[in-house]
């Protein structure tokens, strides 16, 4: 099908065309797409091969009409971000194949090395993103006291942001920005006065220092279940640092450790025992330490829900002060007072990456609209229906997506543009590349599949 759009194009591209010529070359152009869409939602085995974890709907859909058509993967634009990780249900599924499937405790997803990929993630196969797209909003027309909505893509999410125009086109910008840090900020953001915002019910716990006994055994009596602990732990060695929430007993606290090391080392690999010593599979006692000197941080938990961290217990003395927060580590950064303490702190959970992308689309001064992620673009529209419309200005690059370029070629040919034509031409031959990529590791994975085969046949 690449082939022959390709070969499409560079007819309309060359010598004399009609417009009704042009037209005709150009619906056909659409039909491609939509038989591309048809071969990419694929079933096989009951499965979406190319739909990532979605395995309900049809992943790749063409949405819109004439000019306007766009595609979408799960939903989502796939013009709105460079990165194939950051569309919804874009992981891989896979097969226990037998020969030990582990789970990457980096990622919480399954060692790609330990089971066989079923099915792919088809942005990844297909391109997504955007090379140099701009968006300007009209400021001075957005009126003082009225409603907006516009419908954002940005970072592979997709957002309604409703906004009231301000007395002026500062005060509507900072209305705009709000709305849109309220809607794409995934980073938590902890206030001055200890709470955090921007993530749903938050499950807060503070860092003590782990009682290790110097045998190496754990003293498992002294440890609550409203605290989390770090050891370091070294196994034929492999050192690595291990946390995990205390529990009610005794008994509870060694069945969350052990979770935690099948996490962090594979299922099988430990026996943790009641009197606080640790059993590798080997037979050999792992060497078990402390990590690092935690200072004590005071959580509220009254309403578990909505706990309340008190920033004047966090202090400069060479300590870490941390709190695990819905199972992610959040180091406390020590400022002059509460206020500071949270800023440094949300600078540095902001950069650690734990919570995802921290960039938030930013209307500047002059209407233009920023996004500082390099290879993602922002694209707005007014929501349809809507009773006042932003007059909102889109300078289009070129999508990296191959069904989109091939779209986007048709729009050109309807146009006449036969120079637009021949850089589309160029344009689709090059991210065909993405597709003999994915042709590659499909290869791959059935020379696995073939080799385990002989493997359990011998």
């Amino acid at each position: 099908v690449i082939q022959t759009v390709y070969e499409k194009l560079v007819e309309g591209a060359h010598g004399t065309k009609s417009k009704d010529d042009m037209e005709i070359i150009a619906l056909s152009i659409d039909n491609y797409a939509e038989e591309m869409v048809q071969s990419l939602n694929i079933d096989v085995a009951d499965r979406k091969v190319f739909g990532g974890v979605n395995n309900s709907t049809p992943a790749f859909k063409i949405v819109g009409s004439g000019s306007d058509k766009h595609v979408t993967y799960n939903g989502i634009p796939v013009n709105s971000s460079s990165d194939p990780n950051a569309f919804p249900y874009s992981g891989e599924s896979y097969l226990d194949i037998g020969i030990g499937m582990t789970t990457n405790k980096n990622t919480d997803r399954i060692d790609d090395q330990s089971a066989l990929p079923i099915t792919f993630n088809g942005v990844e196969c297909t391109g997504c993103g955007m090379s140099g797209k701009d968006v300007d909003i009209n400021l001075d027309k957005i009126e003082d006291s009225k409603e907006y909505s516009l419908y954002v893509t940005a970072g592979g999410k997709g957002a309604t942001v409703t906004f009231t125009g301000g007395a002026d086109a500062d005060a509507t910008r900072e209305n705009i920005n709000k709305e849109l840090r309220n809607a794409f900020l995934t980073v938590p953001q902890l206030d001055k006065n200890g709470k955090f915002s921007y993530i749903d019910e938050p499950e807060c716990y503070a860092y003590k220092d782990t009682p290790v006994n110097a045998d190496g055994s754990i003293d498992f009596s002294s440890m609550d279940g409203n605290s989390y602990y770090s050891i370091e732990i070294n196994m034929n060695g492999l050192t690595k640092h291990v946390d995990f929430k205390g529990g009610d007993s005794a008994n509870q606290t060694i069945n969350n450790l052990t979770k935690s090391l099948e996490d962090a080392y594979g299922a099988g690999t430990f026996n943790v025992y009641s009197d606080g010593l640790i059993e590798g599979a080997n037979k050999k006692y792992a060497m078990v330490g402390t990590y690092g000197s935690y200072g004590t941080v005071n959580v509220d938990n009254t309403d578990p829900k909505d706990p309340t961290v008190d920033l004047s217990t966090v202090a400069d003395d060479g300590k870490v002060y941390a709190v695990n927060l819905n199972g992610k580590k959040v180091v406390l950064v020590p400022g002059a007072d509460a206020e500071q303490t949270a800023a440094y702190t949300n600078a540095r959970t902001g950069k650690d990456g734990l919570f995802g992308n921290p960039a938030v689309p930013e209307v500047l001064s002059g209407g233009t609209v920023n996004y500082l992620v390099e290879g993602d673009t922002v694209s707005m529209e007014n929501m349809p229906g809507a009773e006042n419309q932003v007059d909102i200005t889109e300078t289009d690059g070129y999508a990296n997506n191959l069904i989109q370029l091939v779209l986007d070629s048709a729009k050109y040919l309807r146009e006449g543009n036969q120079q637009m034509v021949a850089k589309y031409a160029d344009l689709i031959y090059a991210a065909s590349s993405h597709i003999s990529i994915a042709i590659a590791d499909l290869g791959t994975n059935s020379k696995f599949i073939e080799f385990n085969e002989d493997r359990l046949a011998d």
